[in-house]
């Protein structure tokens, strides 16, 4: 299971109001702010009670799937054939309250609502999307106990699900790989456009997520970037993504990759380096995208 193990961090200059989600918001060596998230779940909703009261029937939806999970999971072991496998979904479906085509359907609607902006959708997901996001993790399991046909259930639209939802699209991207190969994957992804788009927050975090055996890769990739001798938006861009996901690794290599590039030649690099510094020595770490 992809997990999260951050202080809530509240972000507040790449998600600005008024500003499109696919908009390029850097320019060159100008860093994103983070402050830690110190209000209350009221304050994060206006402070309405009402806010709240909806905000309540949210979470006790979205219980419900996590607590379906639980109740299958304890069910069942970890299914070693596809019938096993067909069997614990239709359970953990049940459980939840939900259909699959329910969930689908779910998950169109969601997909409609981040065509709009503000886009509200970026804190909460339906029950249905949960669900589904729970049943990629599932899979992954089953697929690494031997049930190589665990994600046919999402065959056929897979591709659609990269603008319909990042995270589940990553997570079934990420079930089909190995440690290895999902770090090396993850970085191709992050650099592979010269904007920043949302899905970049779930790729960071993704990644840290993978642990410390991505901090040499995220060098390398630094270190080739250095070597292509690029100075173009794009390139500024890329070196960017990584120093700030390397910025949130503790290991004597990624403090040393940052103190190196603190001495850049090139002012911009030298710059980023240093906002993350700054933001380790005030214990600020980035925490990119809750995963529920």
């Amino acid at each position: 299971m992809l997990t999260l193990a951050c202080t809530p961090i509240t972000l507040v200059s790449a998600l600005s109001p008024g500003k499109p989600p696919h908009a390029d918001t850097h320019g060159a060596g100008v860093a994103r702010r983070y402050v830690p998230c110190t209000r209350t779940p009221c304050a994060l909703l206006n402070d309405t009670p009402v806010s709240c009261f909806k905000r309540s029937r949210k979470v006790k939806s979205l219980s419900k799937v996590v607590i379906a999970r639980l109740h299958t999971e304890k069910q069942f072991a970890v299914p070693e054939d596809l019938s096993k496998w067909n069997e614990m979904v239709s359970i953990f479906i049940s459980k939840a309250g939900l259909s699959l085509p329910e969930a689908v359907a779910d998950l169109d609607a969601y997909s409609k609502r981040k065509q709009t902006w503000p886009p509200d959708n970026l804190i909460e997901a339906p029950r249905g999307v949960v669900a589904l996001r729970m049943l990629a993790e599932m899979a992954t399991e089953a697929y690494a106990k031997g049930v190589p046909t665990a994600f046919l259930l999402f065959d056929g639209w897979t591709e659609e699900l990269r603008e319909k939802d990042p995270i589940l699209w990553i997570r079934i991207q990420l079930g089909k790989r190995t440690g290895a190969e999902r770090i090396v994957w993850l970085i191709d992804q992050l650099l592979a456009d010269g904007v920043q788009t949302i899905e970049d927050r779930f790729l960071q975090q993704a990644i840290v997520d993978c642990g410390e055996q991505a901090v040499p890769a995220l060098v390398a990739k630094i270190e080739a970037l250095e070597r292509s001798e690029h100075t173009s938006s794009a390139h500024l861009l890329h070196m960017e993504l990584l120093i700030e996901t390397l910025a949130s690794f503790d290991s004597p290599l990624a403090s040393q990759t940052l103190e190196r590039l603190r001495l850049h030649p090139e002012s911009s690099i030298s710059e980023m380096a240093l906002v993350y510094l700054g933001r380790r020595q005030r214990d600020e770490r980035p925490c990119f995208v809750s995963w529920l």
